[in-house]
């Protein structure tokens, strides 16, 4: 899956300065831990965003001297020149890296960082197509455009020859979900290089609950490859997942967008309550809570005294959650829930209410035993 922005998926855009650059891997060949499309943050101060170990003069007079031109740079080095310039501790031990340096102080309008910004909540996805080397006319080198707006363009400095290159390209890179970094020449000879991407939202689970351990909900969102969190009390070590206290929830910064999933388990309908408050002031693409009917009726008579202003917002809560598949297990249920989150992602009319089932809940010992039946 092409992760949108990859590794800057949750930098706070907003904090960028004109003095930092934004890096783009293009081609790193034999290394298995960086991708073409990895992409990294450099501040003028030479701070990185996503932290690297490691310092490169080389790279440093690179950024130095983007910065300064405020022109986009094209760095090139086979092996032995970028072991001695510094790289080896981002690369592998051998081929050919490829990197394009492009300072955030250009056209802000087809700046890299701010074209990512407006595709990140989308729900499609998208292409970006970033000119890395030679001019055109309203075109800068390291000014990115989506399918949309390069469509907008004008084509007066295309052959017909490039205009197939380009056009078969994007294809590919739609079809196959992959990047294409290429050049062909223009009317008069002259050659572009361009580097294409395919971005697909980045979808996110968020599941918070106080006092249980949501363990079949989080297998079931890393397996199908969404950037999870939890937010709990419980003492938990998943791997690869986002670990946050409950206690803590009324002050974290939270990137919820619509492409995240605001999952609410817990024991007391008054934690509910509490997360609820908090999270219906966020436009989210899925907020649900693991209630009965009857459960779900009282959260709402609560909400409606306490936070009149937020009752509204709670004909978009999915409660009870989870599709309709007469689920017996917790493991079952937790399918039933996560293919309601999928549905809703995808735009499936089964995440009408129609499709949900009542779900009752039973306490057995410290566990939380679920038992959808129809209802």
């Amino acid at each position: 899956m092409a992760y949108l922005i990859q590794s800057i998926s949750n930098y706070h855009f907003d904090d960028v300065k004109d003095n930092s650059v934004l890096i783009t891997i293009l081609r790193l060949d034999k290394n298995i831990f960086r991708n073409s499309g990895y992409r990294y943050i450099i501040s003028e101060n030479h701070n990185w965003h996503p932290d690297e170990n490691g310092d490169s003069n080389y790279l440093k007079n690179a950024v130095r001297k983007s910065l300064e031109t405020k022109e986009s740079i094209l760095i090139q080095l086979e092996t032995e020149e970028f072991k001695k310039n510094g790289f080896e501790y981002i690369l592998s031990e051998e081929g050919l890296l490829e990197i394009h340096i492009t300072p955030l102080s250009i056209n802000e309008n087809q700046n890299p960082l701010h074209v990512l910004k407006k595709i990140s909540p989308a729900r499609d996805n998208n292409i970006g197509i970033t000119l890395i080397n030679g001019n055109i006319a309203n075109w800068s080198p390291g000014e990115m455009h989506t399918l949309e707006s390069y469509k907008a363009l004008p084509k007066n400095w295309m052959s017909n020859a490039l205009k197939n290159e380009i056009d078969n390209q994007i294809l590919n890179v739609i079809f196959n979900e992959n990047k294409a970094l290429f050049s062909a020449v223009d009317k008069l000879g002259h050659k572009k290089t361009f580097f294409i991407e395919s971005f697909k939202p980045q979808r996110k689970v968020m599941i918070v609950s106080r006092d249980l351990n949501p363990m079949e909900l989080i297998s079931f969102s890393k397996t199908m490859g969404w950037e999870t969190t939890l937010i709990s009390s419980v003492k938990t070590n998943y791997n690869n997942v986002n670990k946050f206290s409950f206690k803590d929830l009324s002050r974290l910064h939270l990137n919820i967008d619509e492409n995240t999933a605001i999952i609410i388990y817990n024991n007391d309908i008054k934690d509910d309550i509490y997360c609820l408050s908090r999270f219906l002031k966020f436009n989210s693409g899925y907020i649900g809570v693991l209630r009965t009917l009857k459960q779900a009726q009282k959260i709402r008579e609560e909400i409606f005294k306490k936070y009149n202003n937020l009752y509204s917002s709670l004909s978009k809560v999915h409660m009870p959650m989870g599709l309709n598949l007469f689920s017996q297990s917790i493991s079952e249920i937790a399918l039933a829930v996560m293919s309601e989150v999928l549905a809703v992602f995808n735009g499936s009319t089964l995440g009408n209410n129609e499709y949900r089932p009542q779900i009752n809940m039973i306490k057995m010992s410290s566990a939380i035993v679920l038992d959808a039946k129809n209802p």
